[in-house]
């Protein structure tokens, strides 16, 4: 059984550390100073950082949910999308008797994002990240565009909610 919830402050310091365990997998672009404290903290702070957890409150996906305040600039969005959420800083632990976490959580967040009265969900994937852009698309998102965004290219992800 897995527990979907908003995280609180005294999560901050294990979701650090879960972002740092998925440092080393293939496409992962983050760093040591990406995502950081301070991310996470204004993330709690913006009551916009959700977890899935385990019943013993072990941590195995933080994501970022907040209205799309940068990416909606962005020319190539599609059409009929008026009330975007961004997703950011998605990371899930999946472990043999732990499968799928990133699919049971990002089904759990586009959830939460229509019940929030988003009608659309937009992120930035490296595209080298190859399981994450597999995960988005099969869970319904279009690549929309490429942008040169934070020192790095990305591609753009759409899908309508």
């Amino acid at each position: 059984m897995y527990i979907f919830r908003k995280a609180s402050r005294e999560d901050a310091q294990a979701v650090l550390d879960l972002y740092h365990s998925l440092l080393e997998l293939p496409g992962v672009t983050w760093d040591d100073e990406y995502p950081s404290m301070e991310f996470i903290e204004e993330d709690i702070q913006r009551s916009g950082l959700y977890l899935l957890t385990l019943p013993d409150g072990k941590i195995l996906s933080a994501a970022s949910l907040l209205p799309d305040e940068e990416l909606n600039e962005l020319p190539f969005w599609g059409a009929g999308i008026e009330n975007p959420c961004e997703l950011s800083r998605f990371g899930a632990c999946s472990t043999c008797e732990h499968p799928k976490i990133g699919s049971r959580m990002l089904q759990k967040i586009l959830q939460t994002a229509l019940e929030m009265g988003f009608d659309g969900m937009r992120l930035l994937a490296a595209p080298e990240n190859e399981r994450a852009i597999a995960l988005y698309r099969k869970m319904g998102f279009k690549t929309m565009g490429q942008a040169h965004l934070y020192d790095s290219e990305w591609f753009c992800m759409e899908r309508p909610l």
